[in-house]
């Protein structure tokens, strides 16, 4: 497994543009927007702002080359959270990632808010990173993101799920405390540092599916 820090802190930044409306939109008066962010693939065109994200956020970020090698990995998925709105509403941004195209319903763009990645291997799924954004914390994202994963491997045969997390991370310990997880044992020196990680493992079968 990569080590890694779920549930760290990240900019959030935008990602891309879309020339059509997206799915999993809805109308609002005469504008489409998303209600809420929504969990989509990852593209390669999302990696130069998740890789972004994550040499902001963790002190030993994956390289962008390694979330490239995640998109030709068949036991790897990676998801991306999006945050879809009016070009209207945008943030003001001097990134030169931030660009507004028209659309026939007018100014779209989408953000990262977020983003996971697993792997399914045999009956185990194996959680290797979950970042979200600071402006989305604390809004559930990151359990959205869990929930999510879960339940692809439960889709795909899992009936156990794993991962490590930094001993001091608290907070992404209740996270998977509340999602089922219970610490099973500890790797010394795992992180940079010589920080020690929680192994944490939870069960999984058909009733185990989030809402």
């Amino acid at each position: 497994m990569r080590p890694q820090e779920p549930e760290a802190e990240a900019a959030l930044r935008p990602s891309g543009f879309y020339f059509f409306i997206p799915e999993s939109t809805q109308t609002i008066g005469q504008d489409k927007l998303s209600p809420n962010p929504v969990i989509v693939p990852m593209l390669p065109r999302h990696i130069s702002a998740v890789a972004r994200m994550e040499r902001e956020c963790h002190p030993s970020p994956w390289s962008r080359k390694a979330f490239e090698e995640e998109l030709t990995l068949s036991q790897s998925h990676t998801f991306v959270a999006l945050d879809m709105a009016h070009g209207a509403g945008r943030p003001r941004e001097e990134s030169s990632l931030f660009s507004v195209l028209s659309t026939l319903h007018g100014l779209f763009f989408e953000q990262i808010v977020g983003y996971i990645c697993f792997w399914c291997i045999a009956d185990e799924i194996q959680i290797l990173n979950v970042t979200v954004a600071p402006s989305h914390r604390r809004r559930g994202m990151g359990r959205r993101l869990l929930h999510h994963a879960l339940n692809r491997g439960i889709g795909q045969g899992a009936r156990v799920a794993v991962l490590e997390v930094r001993k001091t991370n608290e907070a992404a310990q209740r996270l998977y405390e509340e999602a089922g997880f219970r610490t099973v044992g500890e790797r010394p020196g795992y992180y940079p540092g010589q920080e020690p990680a929680l192994l944490m493992q939870r069960d999984l079968d058909e009733n185990s599916l989030f809402s």
